[in-house]
């Protein structure tokens, strides 16, 4: 804080993010999207860009100076870095709305869903029955306990292959299993994201604000990338980017005048230009009051009264998160069924999205589309004689004339030591790509193992499973 004057301090940054129930939110409207402490989702780091093109007028004219600009397309981008931070519940993390808007909402389970069990056939693909309905798709990792019979279900999560109102088929061979008795109530879905071409890409609300001072407000956030890493011993983080439709920033003001039950809310003299349509306010004890129109020192609000030199500031809400960052220290990789110690690990899922920002009439993003995505990562371990397999797997030549052939393997990274507070990727099928062996001086030589998952008919590019 300054001696007489708040200052916006990174050290009290909070972020807040929520799906949008619609793209977009209702940017300046009565009906914009609210947030709520609940929404809090705790950041290392976040940017927010919006910037307005001015094109300089250049016809004709006897001046060589510029007299005259034009307005041009507005453009907004985002980014934001945190420590993955598995709540150790069956909760979503606090991300999970910039997870979902990367991976897509579809075949995904978010929430935590609790169903008691009623039926359980012994089959090559269990049929489970929830007597009082369910909530489960398909492709949903879904986590068992305290099942009463057929034990071998406990503790273990299986794939949703198919849905009907009461019963649920998973990916189970249940045929040894023990009998199905009643009894049990706690059948939770595990918290799992998963990457699969029929999942829609939703937007989210996103706000940041540090001590009264600012709010800066997103609306329509699209996630174009999402990178994960784990790296040597420090802390596994994710990390988000991409753009946004609508951009609001909320300062401080004093109102002017008096008013009781009215809608134009008046500040004082050169304190408008502090607000944009779709700033989120607080006075005389009233929050979230939405400046839906501006004129000069006038914001259209909904009814509300105030007197005079009230203090008008940003909305903020008190923080309501959970979870602990995973340590850097724990966990495993696995490589076609072999361990790995790596040195470092990464993966990253490009949406390929097109932003639609090139229509006239439209003063900037309207819309996006949904291109090819791709997800691509690394792994570097140390050259040891028995990890050279991962090395020669790329690129197999049975002669000196014969095209090589090239195979897919699987990759599991599990982040954290710890019961229920692990998070763990699973990537089924991935081809690893070529690089180049560094071998520096005097030191240990590295292997580094660029990859591309690779997605085909039931079977998914990435699935971040959390809480394990």
């Amino acid at each position: 804080m300054g001696a007489s004057t708040d200052h916006a301090l990174g050290r009290n940054l909070r972020f807040f993010v929520k799906e949008e129930a619609a793209a977009g939110g209702a940017y300046g409207t009565s009906g914009q999207e609210a947030l709520a402490g609940a929404n809090a989702a705790k950041v290392l780091s976040a940017s927010m860009e919006f910037t307005v093109a001015r094109n300089d007028r250049m016809d004709s004219r006897t001046s060589r100076s510029v007299l005259e600009r034009i307005t041009g397309k507005q453009e907004v981008s985002w980014s934001c870095e945190s420590y993955l931070l598995p709540r150790g519940t069956k909760e979503p993390p606090n991300a999970s709305p910039l997870i979902q808007a990367a991976l897509g909402r579809g075949p995904t389970t978010t929430t935590a869903i609790q169903a008691t069990i009623t039926a359980a056939t012994k089959a090559s693909s269990a049929v489970i029955t929830f007597g009082g309905g369910h909530s489960f798709q398909v492709n949903d990792q879904v986590y068992f306990e305290n099942v009463v019979g057929m034990t071998e279900l406990n503790g273990n999560q299986y794939k949703v292959t198919a849905v009907s109102t009461n019963d649920v088929t998973f990916n189970v061979n249940s045929s040894g299993f023990g009998t199905w008795g009643a009894g049990g109530s706690n059948h939770a879905s595990l918290l799992s994201f998963t990457l699969s071409d029929s999942n829609a890409l939703p937007t989210v609300h996103m706000m940041r604000t540090a001590n009264d001072v600012l709010r800066e407000d997103l609306f329509g956030c699209y996630v174009e990338d999402m990178n994960i890493t784990a790296s040597g011993g420090e802390e596994p983080k994710i990390s988000f980017s991409g753009g946004a439709f609508n951009y609001a920033l909320t300062g401080s003001g004093t109102t002017e005048g008096t008013g009781s039950s009215a809608t134009s809310l008046i500040t004082e003299s050169g304190q408008g230009v502090n607000f944009m349509v779709g700033s989120v306010i607080s006075f005389n004890s009233l929050a979230d009051k939405i400046v839906t129109a501006k004129s000069s020192d006038t914001l259209t609000i909904s009814s509300s009264s105030w007197s005079d030199a009230q203090a008008i500031t940003p909305t903020t809400y008190t923080e309501t998160t959970a979870g602990n960052p995973v340590n850097g220290i724990s966990g495993s990789l696995v490589l076609n069924s072999v361990t790995l110690p790596v040195t470092a690990f990464d993966v990253t899922v490009t949406n390929g999205v097109k932003a639609l920002s090139d229509e006239a009439f439209e003063k900037g993003t309207s819309d996006f589309v949904a291109g090819y995505r791709s997800v691509k990562g690394n792994i570097s371990v140390r050259a040891r004689k028995d990890f050279i397999k991962s090395l020669a797997q790329r690129y197999v030549q049975t002669t000196a004339t014969a095209d090589p052939t090239f195979s897919s393997v699987a990759l599991v990274v599990t982040m954290g030591g710890v019961t229920g507070k692990k998070v763990v990727a699973t990537l089924s099928k991935i081809e690893l790509d070529f690089a180049g062996i560094d071998v520096p001086e005097a030191e240990e030589a590295i292997l580094s193992l660029p990859f591309t998952a690779l997605g085909t008919s039931g079977s998914d590019e990435l699935t971040l499973a959390w809480n394990q």
